[in-house]
């Protein structure tokens, strides 16, 4: 047996294979070119040995057994590439099974993460409705209590006690704190709106609690004659 195969057989098998077959096949392309070699030297000497050569006998004896080995690592080698093309294909399904394995753990976890924040998100909600309801029900009070023989104040924007007014300032507020400008905004909270120019700086929105307390003061102001806490 040649030292090519019996390096191959000397190598333990790894305890966590590799691909091995571009490697054996790689083997049988050197083995197949040294074969060949062989075989074309073999007519020339042949013929000397026919011929009497002196010296010729002996050379022909010796390239014979070089060619017998060198066929036998040619046949060994193509039955190892067989064996190393299987091997591969099973590690291939093994290493494949034990991805999907990983991929649909993690598939697993991504929706329990994301079931668990729409439960969140869903009693965030009943906090937030009642929240709302109480700013708009609470403004329309205000405004329809305006004192007889005053005017509810006009700050010449949206009117804050007006629905829409609130609710522009509501979505303006979700922008400040879940506004995404990257990528075209796409990723924002559902009805959220940036202030003018601030689209792509959700923080240099002011706070929805400032602007509300700002029109409060303003609105006392001018009903009463004097600054809110005066």
């Amino acid at each position: 047996m040649s030292s090519i195969i019996e390096n191959l057989r000397r190598k333990p098998t790894p305890a966590a294979p590799v691909i091995q077959a571009p490697e054996v096949l790689q083997r049988l392309g050197l083995a197949q070119s040294r074969l060949e070699g062989l075989k074309a030297q073999h007519g020339a000497i042949a013929l000397d040995a026919v011929l009497n050569v002196d010296g010729a006998d002996g050379r022909l004896a010796t390239l014979e057994k070089e060619l017998a080995s060198a066929r036998a690592d040619v046949v060994n080698l193509k039955e190892a590439h067989g064996a190393a093309l299987a091997r591969d294909e099973a590690e291939i399904i093994r290493q494949r099974a034990s991805l999907h394995k990983v991929q649909l753990a993690t598939v697993k976890r991504k929706l329990e993460l994301r079931d668990q924040a729409a439960q969140e998100l869903a009693d965030a909600f009943g906090t937030v409705a009642k929240s709302w309801h109480t700013m708009i029900d609470a403004s329309k009070a205000a405004k329809a209590a305006t004192p007889v023989g005053t005017q509810w104040p006009e700050s010449g924007l949206p009117d804050l006690a007006d629905f829409d007014g609130i609710k522009m300032l509501v979505a303006n507020e979700m922008y400040r704190v879940a506004g995404d400008p990257k990528l075209g905004n796409r990723q924002s909270f559902p009805g959220s709106a940036p202030t003018a120019g601030n689209e792509n700086q959700p923080e240099a929105i002011e706070a929805l609690v400032d602007r509300m307390k700002t029109h409060s003061a303003f609105v006392l102001e001018r009903l009463t004659g004097r600054a809110s806490g005066a």
